[in-house]
């Protein structure tokens, strides 16, 4: 086998990527290098066609989906099912039944192999059949595709035919086999994987302990410390993500072991699973740890750690990152400062000049975390004119809403946004269209309800949510009953609560809540709740105040709570407003920095009590129009007490004008002493 043909075996049977790591800010491709991996989609040589369709599938580049469906006809089978992974990646689901007929069809084992996969990773249920028939092929690649990608699709027949080849199979198959009863979830898979727990072979004694995280919780949950302190460095990595997923509070003590005396990569997965499960006590070994000068990767996690957790000792550290020549480091420090919210006075000297960095994913964190400041530095039609940049598009849009009404120059460039070819871009002007409210981009929104695009349709039912157009209901209607997604299901039918329902229609919405949530699916849960809230349904208040009492203020501190918290404002800033009060007294340090930000932006500023020192009132808006340099309401000595939201409501342009040239200075000379 050639090692080309190698690639396709490690991604068929390892787990899934830590959900600790959340969402740490990593530098993007920018559009000149995503534009060279498409282009090398058509390059002569097979390898460099291999190479692109593989980072783009990984990397996750929705642009690329229109030159990979051109490339599954390539006449290099690895090419094509290189393709056909990386349009499992991207959970292409329109693309389900081209793969399907690959799978029948296609003449090399590889490539149906991968289509398997990519079928599952889809869960297109057509073609459990089909891929079921796999599982006896001779090609061992085919037999571990069929096994992985029936653990995603399930059905009654797949438990038998699992259990069969975990008997029956060699220590490669045994392991997928294993993953796959984990993720189909039959209960009487327990008692066939527990025997390998204290398997000989740390592959398969790895799928055993992932398994029964989902099969039997509370046995696994018994001897993690035991399983945290393994030898082999990816299995305590894959232990820290298990700890995560089972919120082990009790690992506590082993988790504090590891950050003091792992190795690099343990070490800053510990940091990362502290994080998750909001562990507050470990903030000063995380830092201690960061001072060791370990890794670049473990200082963006211990750094990205200890922003999720709120630990302002940290910002130094932070402030000292934005001069380091290594833009991974200064973008998690933007990202940590983001979180951190310093009400620091000198923090837009700090923050400006990285807004004219060369590598686009640090200056779109840098004009990112400006606008939530109030800096409308870069609110000119002359700025928004140059900026071609997608990621700076992205960002700056994305800031927009932060900063108050706009002039008309500003819509035009969003409602202009809206047809760029790029999902980023697509989906941050759709949020700030909708809200600002913006009646005029209707015609466009409503157009993007039929996109092909999962996170885009949804942005789109968000803005018409807001906005509360009437012509919206018909299709809004087609979402609820027809789109694949639950999660556009949900918002579809929160959007459309907002303009009526029907008795049927609100018994059925109450079906939905207490099935997922039952199903611990609570974002989803919350959306149905929030339909119900806003029908003033009986009894929907007290189910609202319930996810307010535990999943906002305490559990792991998930990016997924704060993103979701930005529903309530279809409910209209009135109603909204108490409902962001209460998440702002949150223990969840993400969550309370996303009310605060969101309170701020109503511009009417009222102290929160709280029994909590760490609460404090929010700061009034006393930006006024003037000639002289943007002053930030921060009192001078950040510390823990002062953490929280540093954000200003909106001024004019002109109150930030007079620093351009010293910042134009300031990034000139950074460039320059960086090169």
């Amino acid at each position: 086998m050639t090692p080309s043909l190698l690639m396709c075996v490690p991604f068929m049977t390892s787990p899934a990527v830590s959900i600790a790591d959340d969402d740490m800010p990593r530098l993007s491709l920018g559009a000149k290098k995503e534009a060279v991996l498409i282009k090398s989609l058509s390059a002569l040589g097979p390898l460099t066609r291999l190479n692109a369709a593989s980072k783009l599938g990984e990397l996750q580049v929705r642009d690329s989906v229109a030159h990979l469906i051109g490339k599954l006809s390539d006449e290099n089978p690895q090419v094509r099912a290189e393709v056909v992974r990386a349009l499992g990646l991207l959970h292409v689901t329109r693309i389900a039944p081209r793969i399907y007929r690959i799978l029948v069809q296609d003449p090399s084992p590889l490539v149906r192999a991968k289509a398997a996969v990519a079928l599952g990773e889809m869960g297109y249920a057509e073609a459990r059949d089909a891929i079921m028939a796999l599982m006896d092929r001779p090609d061992i690649r085919e037999r571990i595709a069929a096994v992985k990608a029936m653990g995603k699709l399930g059905g009654a027949k797949v438990f038998k035919h699992l259990v069969r080849l975990l008997n029956s199979g060699t220590g490669e198959l045994k392991e997928a086999v294993i993953y796959s009863l984990g993720e189909h979830g039959d209960k009487r898979s327990a008692s066939h994987v527990r025997k390998y727990i204290d398997s000989k072979n740390i592959g398969i004694q790895k799928a055993a302990m992932v398994a029964l995280s989902t099969l039997e919780p509370q046995t696994v949950r018994q001897r993690l410390n035991q399983l945290l302190l393994k030898s082999n460095t990816e299995f305590q990595l894959t232990a820290l993500d298990v700890t995560a997923r089972l919120h082990c509070t009790t690992c506590q003590d082993t988790i504090r072991f590891l950050i003091e005396k792992g190795n690099d990569d343990v070490s800053g997965g510990a940091a990362s699973t502290a994080a998750w499960l909001n562990l507050k006590s470990l903030s000063p070994d995380i830092h201690k740890r960061l001072h060791m000068n370990p890794s670049v990767q473990a200082r963006m996690k211990f750094m990205w750690s200890l922003g999720r957790l709120g630990y302002m000792p940290v910002l130094n550290e932070a402030y000292d990152f934005l001069e380091s020549p290594v833009p991974d480091l200064r973008l998690v420090a933007l990202g940590a400062i983001r979180l951190l919210r310093p009400r620091d006075p000198q923090l837009v000297g700090k923050v400006a000049p990285l807004a004219y960095e060369t590598e686009p994913s640090v200056a779109g964190e840098a004009f990112s975390l400006l606008a939530e400041y109030g800096y409308r530095g870069f609110v000119s039609k002359n700025v928004l004119k140059k900026i071609k940049s997608p990621i700076l598009i992205s960002a700056i849009a994305g800031g927009l809403p932060w900063l108050g009404k706009m002039d008309g120059y500003v819509i035009s460039a969003l409602r202009r946004w809206l047809s760029v070819n790029n999902y980023e871009v697509q989906k941050a002007s759709i949020r700030a269209l909708g809200i600002l409210r913006e009646n005029r981009a209707m015609p466009k929104l409503l157009s993007l309800l039929y996109h092909q695009d999962a996170q885009v349709k949804m942005r789109a039912i968000f803005a018409i949510g807001l906005i509360n157009h009437p012509d919206a209901r018909t299709t809004l209607q087609y979402l609820i009953s027809k789109d694949a997604d639950p999660h556009v299901r949900a918002l579809a039918w929160l959007s459309y609560s907002l303009g009526g329902m029907t008795r049927d229609q609100e018994l059925l919405v109450l079906n939905h809540h207490s099935e997922t949530l039952a199903g611990g699916k609570m974002a989803l849960a919350f959306t149905y709740a929030l339909a119900l809230v806003a029908r003033d349904y009986k009894g929907s208040a007290a189910r609202l105040q319930n996810f307010f009492d535990t999943w906002f203020s305490r559990g792991e501190n998930s990016s997924v709570k704060a993103q979701t918290l930005e529903l309530l404002l279809l409910l209209g800033n009135k109603r909204s407003r108490q409902w962001f009060e209460i998440a702002a007294r949150s223990g969840l340090y993400r969550v309370r920095a996303m009310a605060l930000l969101w309170l701020a932006r109503f511009r009417e500023p009222t102290a929160i009590h709280s029994t909590k020192k760490s609460v404090q009132p929010l700061p009034a808006p006393v930006m006024k129009k003037t000639k002289q340099p943007l002053k930030l309401p921060f009192s001078s000595q950040p510390d823990e007490s002062a953490s929280g939201c540093g954000c200003a409501s909106s001024g004019s342009p002109r109150d930030v004008l007079p620093l351009f040239p010293l910042l134009l200075l300031l990034a000139v000379r950074r460039f320059r002493h960086r090169s």
